[in-house]
């Protein structure tokens, strides 16, 4: 070659700026009770909730719908033709919310889902960028929540940091969502 070019690709990382960051602080026991009011608060027309246990997945599931909030869900020991009837309703809007584990949300591309919760916070700041990359899409507006123990708010500033992002602290009073620091 007589013009040889090296052509680098960086690891950037970006976040679309679409997305909007926002955590709340709860016990361990109270993830899926705060979970599910600020979900009633929030109201997403589609949403996915990312919970990386089993067990836990079916209890958040099992809840939700008993306070009538349509629910399914997908993990590693769902059936495939299970998988597949739930992700069918989940886009045809017959189910307005779908928890997965990380593993079984790999791949996949869903359009007009308005709102992804972190109920089990992700290992790593590319998981986080995986989840909240559901959202957001096209240049449309997407909310990032994430429901942390006090010994996890210290995951949401590593993620700030390696992120370029804010993630802004709420708290709920009389049904609505707060800053952190707004005076009752």
């Amino acid at each position: 070659m007589k013009e040889a070019e090296v052509i680098t690709i960086g690891n950037e990382i970006s976040v679309p700026e679409t997305i909007e960051h926002i955590y709340f602080i709860a016990e361990q026991r109270d993830k899926i009770e705060v979970l599910r009011k600020v979900a009633g608060i929030l109201k997403p027309q589609r949403a996915m909730i990312f919970i990386n246990q089993a067990d836990e997945i079916e209890l958040a599931t099992d809840k939700l719908n008993y306070h009538k909030m349509p629910t399914e869900n997908i993990h590693g020991a769902n059936v495939k033709l299970d998988r597949k009837r739930t992700m069918e309703d989940f886009k045809t809007g017959k189910l307005q919310f779908l928890i997965a584990s990380d593993i079984a949300a790999r791949g996949l591309h869903i359009d007009g889902i308005s709102c992804i919760f972190n109920v089990t916070m992700p290992q790593s700041a590319m998981e986080y960028l995986h989840r909240v990359g559901r959202t957001g899409r096209n240049g449309n507006a997407g909310l990032a929540v994430s429901i942390v123990t006090l010994k996890e708010y210290s995951i949401i500033k590593a993620y700030e940091k390696a992120l370029n992002i804010k993630v802004a602290g709420k708290r709920m009073y009389e049904g609505k969502i707060l800053d952190m620091k707004d005076k009752l």
